[in-house]
C-alpha cells in the first residue's frame, strides 16, 4: 500500500505540502495587506 512512498516519496509529498502552505499563506497575506492598505492616493479609483 505504502510502497509508492519509498524513498522521494516522501521527500517530494512533504516538500509540496510545505510549498502549497507557503503559497497560500503568502496570497492571504498579500490580500490583507491590500485590504487594509490606507488610502494614500487620492487618485486611485479605490
Amino acid at each position: 500500500m505504502y510502497h509508492w512512498m519509498a524513498g522521494w516519496g516522501w521527500f517530494w509529498m512533504s516538500f509540496m505540502m510545505v510549498f502549497w502552505v507557503f503559497v497560500l499563506g503568502a496570497v492571504v497575506y498579500a490580500a490583507v495587506k491590500l485590504a487594509n492598505r490606507p488610502p494614500t492616493n487620492p487618485k486611485s479609483p479605490s
